[in-house]
């Protein structure tokens, strides 16, 4: 089921980017910013948006998001439970690649970094315990109707075995935020980029 959802996340996300960059959308997005200072990029009614229709989000937990350094996670966040570190020898998608695990209790952040950069940035974030808070209304136990009240409809609707998911494409269309609801309450949300 897992890789089902994977194939058809990377799907959907191909056919967006194709379609915005055949009707030259690239430039036509407003971003507008909630209170809680999470961006919700969206593409004006003249690109054909329309209200209720799914949009980006950049999702943050204490100002740290896809793309924050360690330097970043470590000045917000302290030092984790724990961490742990791996190489990826994979090169199907670039370079050799070097990943860090850490572990907040109820957040947990993958950072990498490949031969050829410096520094480890965020590549997924998955929050699962209510003391984290994404947005002042979003936050592990709220209800669905919560989530599609801050951030619309979502890209895609899914379930699976154990879940009802909502899926949101990640500002920049890099990769997904996924939203796990279990008998209509947030039960965890994993936000991660496009790795490839």
């Amino acid at each position: 089921m897992r890789y089902r959802f994977i194939i058809m996340a990377t799907a959907f996300t191909l056919f967006v980017m194709l379609q915005i960059r055949a009707e030259g959308l690239v430039s036509q997005y407003v971003v507008s910013r909630t209170a809680d200072n999470i961006a919700v990029i969206q593409m004006p009614r003249s690109a054909g948006w329309t209200p209720g229709t799914s949009r980006e989000v950049n999702l943050k937990v204490r100002g740290i998001g896809l793309g924050s350094t360690l330097k970043d996670v470590h000045k917000n966040l302290g030092q984790p439970r724990f961490s742990k570190k791996r190489a990826i020898l994979d090169t199907t998608c670039g370079p050799k690649q070097f990943s860090m695990e850490l572990d907040y209790n109820g957040l947990d952040i993958e950072l990498r970094r490949s031969v050829n950069e410096h520094f480890a940035r965020v590549v997924a974030i998955e929050v699962n315990n209510s003391s984290w808070t994404i947005h002042r209304k979003i936050r592990i136990g709220i209800q669905e109707s919560t989530v599609r009240e801050v951030f619309g409809e979502p890209a895609e609707e899914t379930a699976n075995d154990q879940f009802h998911l909502l899926n949101y494409v990640n500002a920049g269309n890099d990769g997904f935020a996924v939203f796990y609801f279990k008998d209509g309450l947030l039960k965890k949300i994993v936000w991660k980029s496009n790795l490839c």
